[in-house]
């Protein structure tokens, strides 16, 4: 659901051609660098809320993990993200955009 939600660009329940060779553009390897860091922001900022809160990169570290097929104790991870330092933003407990692109 959260990638098609990214490419469902008109927001009405349906990928369309233009949706979808919008949204796969990105993937080429000519695309700017920045469009890239922009369209993997906003798969991560689950909430919409324009950051990466602390409860989406948890999200993102289990995700990471468990493709690797790496069981990690919930102590561990949060270790992980207390070793997470992004910039000043990560003081207020999320990461913005432009702390995501470092």
């Amino acid at each position: 659901m959260l990638l098609f939600d990214k490419f469902d660009i008109k927001k009405n329940g349906v990928i369309e051609f233009d949706d979808c060779v919008r949204s796969l553009s990105v993937f080429h390897p000519d695309a700017p660098e920045s469009d890239k860091i922009e369209f993997l922001f906003r798969l991560y900022d689950l909430r919409h809320t324009g950051f990466i809160e602390r409860i989406e990169l948890k999200k993102m570290v289990l995700d990471l993990m468990s493709e690797m097929n790496v069981d990690l104790s919930d102590d561990a991870v949060e270790l992980i993200l207390d070793k997470v330092v992004i910039m000043d933003s990560w003081v207020y407990n999320f990461i913005s955009a432009f702390g995501f692109q470092f």
